[in-house]
């Protein structure tokens, strides 16, 4: 599926069910798909800065790309509080 296919960036810091590996990055399983969408447009454009040149490369993907990984990853399962047992690290 295209989500899938545009989720491989993200889990060089995002674990497969795209909970945190990295523990500054946030969780992106579960949350409302409009809200990822438009958190993927304002990084894109630069209203959100990041650091990361690997985030800013991923978010060069086009509209059609973004709202596929949005939905992709608004369909995956919230950890939350269990987010150890998800992506092997531990909850804040």
């Amino acid at each position: 599926d295209a989500g899938a296919v545009a989720a491989q960036p993200c889990r060089s810091c995002h674990s497969h069910e795209a909970t945190r590996r990295d523990p500054t990055a946030p969780d992106l399983a579960g949350q409302p798909s409009r809200y990822l969408a438009e958190q993927f447009s304002l990084l894109r454009s630069g209203a959100r800065p990041v650091s990361s040149p690997e985030v800013r490369a991923a978010h060069q993907q086009d509209d059609s790309q973004l709202d596929a990984l949005a939905a992709y990853l608004s369909g995956l399962a919230a950890c939350g509080a269990a987010a150890a047992a998800c992506s092997g690290t531990s909850a804040p």
